[in-house]
């Protein structure tokens, strides 16, 4: 990782620390390096939500997206539906960030009783 994504990375590490005390206890806001698939989050609030940690992997919608090259021409996804470990329905949304120095992506999701979308297993 160069000192300049370092340093990007940093900021978007105290947003997520920020968004997860603004939006409250039923948001988890995770932040992950797309750089490092396999141990992608370098930062999570509220992470009971998911039950994920820092240093999980991207779930199966963040590899979709770098798979089909969606953030080249969007750069968040909005209000998709999967289902956490324990088998409870969320409703996240993804803002994709690419530049030169760095490559992350910030997802918020929260616990829905009215999921009606798609779903997909975030493990």
């Amino acid at each position: 990782m160069t000192s300049s994504s370092n340093l990007i990375l940093q900021h978007y590490i105290k947003l997520t620390e920020f968004l997860g005390k603004a939006l409250g206890p039923d948001y988890e806001v995770a932040l992950h390096d797309l750089t490092r698939k396999d141990r992608s989050i370098i930062a999570i609030a509220n992470n009971y939500i998911s039950g994920r940690e820092v240093g999980a992997p991207l779930t199966n919608m963040s590899l979709s997206i770098l798979r089909d090259k969606s953030y080249e021409h969007t750069d968040y996804h909005l209000h998709y539906y999967s289902i956490n470990v324990n088998g409870k329905d969320l409703r996240s949304s993804t803002f994709s960030s690419r530049t030169a120095a760095s490559s992350s992506a910030c997802c918020a999701s929260t616990l829905t009783t009215a999921a009606i979308g798609p779903s997909a297993t975030i493990s």
